[in-house]
């Protein structure tokens, strides 16, 4: 059935949908799908800032529209993301259950996907919100531009940098001025994201331009945060003689998208891993000299009125601390990267690697033991300190950094969206279920328990195997809760919630554990043997 819509954007036709909950409930979803929010980024538009779309008088919005990416990740994807040709790909879609009540005053997620910043598409079926719907919150999936696109340097254009973050921003301003005519209400929304959006997110929280759009936000996953703008100077001068072009807008310009896509494919190629365990612990040690393991070249750049200093240096000043924040990770985010040398180094002790990557023994043999689910390989085992550099530390240290932000003052021209408030807002959680499939909790795998979605078919293709509901039932309430601006679990300091536990089982529901920080900073901190007892005493529980 046909569910039409007057909003101030214009008159939107979607559809109507009559659905069932995983234990058997019936209820009604609305989908109103490719709703742009942005005129076309493409030819005088093209890598320049976006332009809001002037209203329309009537438009279907009944199937999915355009999408930045192109080329989505080769092989079978953690999420299923679809990449749908055309120009106009500054598009949103809207899940509600009470289309054209603007007195529902309906709670909103506003969604940002991850990829990267090079992948990834708001047309994932992961992403219907007809979950939230039947629990009374509106959805909105948004588009950005990725890549080059999104976030490569371009001098003398109208926005040098963070085009991708921008059209973000312009998409909340979008829900501000219209969401009302959709159910939900404008001054009660969340934004959340899931790896590059979980990175989004972030910055947006700290981003002076998304003052007011937003009160609460979920960052899953995050990792890499941000670029310096040394470093997205250099990338787009090596993209231009990668693509042989002057590296200027004009020259950018004379691109296709295939010219585009194949330069940042070469730009961006992964190292393989090498064969010889040994070398691999060099490269790891020669890229934590470099202060960071994330091998994302295009993603939010410091320096502009988007992002104008660094998560860190925001966050430990206030900057967005009267936001809610729920932020997590998953336990094995990237420990599977070297699973094709499982059989190749089967015979290397891990204990070794660890040793020669910096770990003092005796923290060597406790790592291990604290991740059985290593096996006592050593790929494992570097892949496991992988996650910790590049997700696991970063996210306990910002946890940490709003629990110790000193007030900001209401004349701080960068506070952005804050209260100044101690102990900022933060619940952090742990998810540990494992994939049947690679018996790990990789990237990823959190989301359609969030999405309450598991009954999706592509769901049990990925795991190989079945995924608990009382987990979905548990993370998404959590989600829900959070939406609706209602208190997690007690303490946020002391605790966070752990999804499943290792070891334990597939039936496992959430729980509740005591986050040891002295744990936390000896792990993290052992790649480089930073182990004295002042980056200890940063994360240990208060006496």
């Amino acid at each position: 059935m046909e569910a039409v819509v007057d909003a101030p954007c214009g008159e939107v036709r979607g559809r109507e949908r009559v659905l069932v909950s995983p234990h058997g409930e019936k209820y009604v979803s609305y989908a109103f799908l490719g709703i742009p929010f942005a005129e076309a980024p493409v030819g005088a538009l093209r890598f320049m800032a976006p332009v809001r779309r002037a209203r329309f008088d009537s438009r279907t919005a009944t199937e999915y529209g355009p999408t930045p990416q192109r080329h989505g990740f080769k092989g079978v994807t953690a999420i299923p993301e679809p990449s749908i040709p055309g120009d106009e790909t500054l598009l949103l879609n809207v899940f509600t259950p009470r289309p054209g009540d603007r007195s529902a005053g309906l709670p909103v997620l506003v969604w940002i996907h991850g990829g990267g910043f090079v992948a990834g598409s708001p047309a994932s079926p992961w992403y219907d919100g007809q979950a939230f719907n039947r629990d009374g919150a509106v959805t909105v999936s948004i588009s950005y531009r990725l890549g080059f696109d999104g976030f490569g340097y371009v001098s003398d254009s109208d926005a040098p940098t963070n085009r991708g973050l921008l059209d973000q921003i312009m998409a909340l301003e979008w829900v501000r001025d219209n969401i009302a005519a959709f159910g939900g209400d404008p001054g009660n929304v969340t934004i959340g994201g899931q790896s590059a959006g979980g990175n989004s997110a972030l910055a947006l929280l700290v981003s002076p331009r998304a003052t007011g759009l937003f009160a609460r936000v979920i960052a899953q996953s995050p990792g890499g945060f941000f670029i310096e703008e040394d470093g997205a100077r250099a990338a787009a001068e090596a993209f231009a003689k990668q693509a042989a072009c002057p590296p200027d807008l004009a020259g950018f310009r004379t691109l296709t998208e295939e010219q585009m896509y194949h330069a940042r494919i070469a730009l961006d190629m992964p190292p393989s891993i090498p064969d010889d365990p040994h070398q691999a612990v060099r490269a790891i040690r020669a890229l934590r000299e470099t202060g960071s393991l994330s091998t994302i070249t295009w993603g939010p750049v410091i320096g502009d009125d988007v992002v104008s200093r660094s998560l860190d240096g925001a966050v430990s000043g206030g900057v967005g601390a009267g936001i809610p924040l729920f932020i997590g990770d998953t336990t094995n985010e990237m420990t599977a990267f070297a699973q094709s040398k499982l059989h190749a180094w089967r015979g290397v002790k891990p204990l070794a690697l660890l040793h020669e990557l910096g770990f003092p023994r005796p923290i060597a043999w406790d790592y291990l033991r604290r991740h059985p689910e290593l096996k006592g390989q050593a790929a494992y085992a570097l892949g496991q300190v992988v996650s910790d550099a590049v997700f696991h530390l970063p996210i306990a240290s910002l946890v940490r950094a709003r629990h110790d932000a000193r007030p900001v003052e209401p004349s701080d021209p960068d506070a952005g969206v804050t209260c100044g408030a101690h102990k900022a807002p933060t619940w952090y959680y742990e998810w540990a279920w494992h994939r049947p499939d690679i018996s790990l909790a990789g990237h990823c795998v959190d989301v359609p328990f969030a999405f309450d979605c598991l009954s999706h078919p592509y769901v049990a293709q990925l795991f190989g195997g079945p995924a608990p509901q009382s987990l979905a039932d548990a993370m998404h309430g959590d989600w829900m809760a959070f939406i609706r601006g209602e208190e997690l679990w007690s303490s946020w300091y002391d605790e966070r919630r752990i999804y499943g536990e290792r070891g334990k089982g597939d039936e496992t529901m959430a729980r509740l554990r005591r986050m040891d920080r002295y744990d936390v900073a000896r792990r993290a901190s052992a790649p480089d043997g930073q182990t004295d007892e002042g980056e200890q005493r940063m994360y240990r529980r208060p006496s």
